[in-house]
């Protein structure tokens, strides 16, 4: 049933990029906000969810696509959710349709590496290709040249950024973090905490954890996963249940969502309005002979 299920995904997803001449469609239109991508650039500090209205979240998920991405992208397609989507490029053969899916449903494809190796522990051009190999596979599903880099595990450097900056990778904006779904508290979630071993919570009490974080923040950028593949690194399937549990509830308390590609740019600082110092006066000299003016560029002597 899941095989036959893919193939008409997959078949979907042609169909569209097809019928529109070989393009991939824009998103559909949502909530106006300004668009970041008039400043591309890497950043020591990254970026964050700060600037976003009051009740606003940016969802999104991390190391897919994997055999559930399809169908999270659908149902919040049918929520009328755009969220970001930070692809592993080592998931992406094999599951391209997903990709294409996720465009089409109006979701937006990042970059967190090809392996997802911290990058901080790689060489300048390990660090390169990480991303690079990514970006190859991922390029085909990025229309409008929305780039957006997420670190795996939030592990970034001064020299990482240097590193890439110094590539043709630099023309990633970012890295993306996070504002919610970092760790498993009383008062907080994180869905790969969720379901480990050591915890084997259910959906709706990991739901509840991250509402209740969502709650006291009341916006920002969350943190979920829609992968990986690796049974050893986890299972993140129940994680689309949970968002099936959870978007009611956000909606039912009046928050909205946005991509990351819509969160508002920081406002640049306010102009220096004080008075400049004013330069002290030499003291007074005894009057003397004025010398003639120099000729233009040269000394006087």
């Amino acid at each position: 049933m899941k095989g036959t299920m893919r193939a008409i995904r997959w078949a979907q997803a042609i169909v569209a990029v097809a019928a529109l001449g070989g393009c991939l469609p824009d998103p559909p239109e949502r909530p106006t906000y300004v668009f970041c991508s008039g400043a591309q650039a890497l950043t020591d500090d990254g970026q964050d969810g700060a600037t976003l209205p009051a009740r606003t979240l940016v969802l999104t998920f991390d190391q897919g696509p994997a055999e559930r991405t399809w169908e999270l992208s659908d149902y919040l397609h049918g929520e009328g959710i755009a969220a970001t989507f930070f692809v592993n490029g080592k998931n992406v053969d094999g599951r391209e349709w997903a990709l294409a899916q996720l465009v089409k449903d109006g979701h937006l494809v990042g970059n967190l590496t090809e392996t997802n190796a911290a990058l901080p522990e790689l060489g300048d051009a390990e660090i390169i290709d990480a991303v690079a190999q990514a970006d190859a596979r991922i390029l085909p599903y990025v229309p409008g040249g929305r780039f957006f880099l997420r670190a795996p595990y939030a592990a970034w450097t001064p020299h990482v950024r240097d590193a890439l900056d110094r590539s043709t990778m630099k023309k990633y904006l970012g890295p993306v973090g996070w504002d919610i779904g970092n760790g498993l508290t009383d008062k907080s979630a994180a869905d790969f905490e969720c379901w480990s071993d050591d915890h084997q919570l259910d959906v709706e009490t990991c739901g509840d954890l991250y509402l209740a974080e969502i709650t006291a923040k009341k916006k920002g950028i969350v943190l979920m996963h829609d992968g990986p593949l690796d049974p050893n690194e986890g299972n993140n399937e129940k994680t689309v249940d949970m968002v099936k549990y959870l978007v009611p509830k956000l909606k039912a308390a009046g928050f909205t969502f946005a991509r990351v590609d819509q969160i508002p740019a920081p406002k640049p600082p306010p102009p220096d309005t004080s008075e400049p110092a004013k330069e002290e006066l030499p003291s007074a000299q005894p009057a003397g002979p004025k010398a003639a003016p120099a000729p233009c560029g040269h000394g006087a002597g």
